[in-house]
């Protein structure tokens, strides 16, 4: 019994964690394209270089990826959804 309830718990943690990634994921694409598209290449680019230089990926941690992300969206002069 405890076996399947330790299998549950992982497999909604899972779950989770690929909600929550896919969900600041997209909101860095959505972001970085209507930027591009008005024509901020400059301000893509100078706040694609913050977040590279601020993301330190990891097995353990989420690495605040989505921290990341929503100072990434607000440095581009856009309010983040609450999807983050």
């Amino acid at each position: 019994m405890c076996y399947l309830v330790a299998l549950g718990v992982g497999k909604t943690e899972h779950w989770n964690a690929n909600a929550w990634y896919g969900s600041a994921s997209k909101e860095l694409v959505d972001t970085t394209i209507l930027e591009l598209e008005a024509g901020q290449t400059d301000k893509v680019i100078q706040e694609l270089r913050t977040l590279q230089s601020k993301f330190q990926p990891t097995y353990e941690t989420r690495a605040r990826y989505d921290e990341l992300v929503e100072e990434y969206v607000t440095g581009l002069g856009h309010e983040p959804t609450d999807g983050i």
